[in-house]
């Protein structure tokens, strides 16, 4: 084997310390968040707890560590309530890297085949590339809006790919044009979305278990909207999930994540989740509206405008004091 091609024995079974992402002891624990944010995914987020719990108890029974793995599943409905951000949730409550593959918007299938030697575009496939670069032989796959899959044979077929791809009989010896060899794929977890049950392939379809994503319902919204400015809040301000709590009464900072003791940052911060989360804020009634008619991505886009304008007023405010205080110290050496 060339020496390009070294990361790659784990492959072939040519290494010892291959590793598989093991199921957390503590998943269901991990999970009561996703389900505090996600209430009408109830369906869903089940039937992956019990996943968990049967391979628990098939790992104490047999002695062997629990290897984290989903049966090929679809989680269906309406566009904008939250389908892959759940799937997200879920992987990063678990800890279980993952990688997410718009399927709207595949030109071809050398994502899952890789590219052969020779082309200027030549590369392994992604899960051969997670695989070696990990060391792990069960990532997880994301594939958003399978229903969207291209059927056509330009630059290969990605429908025939998947298909051999999410076959058992067909995953164990799965073949990547890169490295001409074949690799056992069948340790992957492909988590799917769709809009439309309908339009998934039927080929595809029956190989797929269909959970239905269920309805956001007027009682989930106050849960959603926290939900969102929390999500919000730690992307706009660089702060770890773990830095705001969700709690029944409400949104506050973890103690542990205050940043250098500065009670002016952090008062502010405080502030904005009590307001942006309540039913109070001028906003809420639109978002009441908007989640109402199952677009939580709408809710989203108007959450992010509104903690976005306010950090850049925050940011405005803090660079005008710095100035400030700046003209002074200079007024003063003069």
């Amino acid at each position: 084997m060339e020496s390009i091609d070294q990361k790659y024995k784990i492959l072939v079974n040519a290494a010892n310390d291959i590793k598989f992402y093991l199921w957390p002891e503590d998943f269901a624990e991990r999970l009561l968040a996703v389900k505090k944010d996600y209430p009408w995914m109830h369906e869903f987020i089940a039937h992956v707890e019990r996943q968990g719990h049967v391979a628990l108890v098939r790992s104490a029974l047999s002695g062997q560590r629990a290897r984290f793995y989903l049966k090929p599943i679809s989680l269906t409905g309406l566009h904008g309530m939250g389908k892959s951000t759940v799937l997200i949730s879920i992987m990063e409550a678990l800890e279980i890297p993952f990688q997410v593959i718009s399927m709207s918007g595949m030109a071809d299938n050398m994502l899952f085949r890789g590219a052969p030697k020779g082309w200027s575009s030549a590369r392994a496939s992604l899960i051969v590339n997670h695989v070696a670069e990990s060391g792990f032989m069960n990532p997880v796959l994301i594939l958003d809006e399978i229903d969207k899959i291209p059927t056509g044979t330009h630059n290969g077929n990605a429908l025939n790919s998947l298909l051999q791809m999410i076959e058992p009989s067909s995953a164990c010896r799965l073949y990547d044009e890169y490295l001409s060899l074949s690799y056992d794929g069948s340790h992957i977890t492909y988590l799917c979305t769709a809009n439309q049950v309908d339009h998934i392939p039927d080929a595809l379809r029956s190989r797929l278990q269909i959970i239905g994503a269920g309805q956001v319902e007027a009682g989930h919204v106050n849960s959603i909207v926290q939900s969102l400015v929390k999500k919000s809040m730690t992307n706009y301000l660089g702060l770890p999930t773990q830095a705001i709590l969700k709690e029944d009464s409400g949104l506050r900072l973890n103690p542990e994540f205050v940043l250098d003791n500065n009670s002016e940052w952090v008062g502010w911060i405080q502030e904005r989740l009590l307001n942006i989360a309540s039913t109070k804020h001028p906003e809420y009634r639109r978002l009441s509206d908007v989640l109402i008619n199952r677009n939580v991505r709408q809710a989203k886009k108007i959450v992010d405008s509104i903690i976005e304008f306010e950090c850049t007023c925050k940011n405005m405010v803090d660079q005008h004091d710095t100035l400030s205080e700046d003209s002074v110290a200079k007024d003063k050496l003069h």
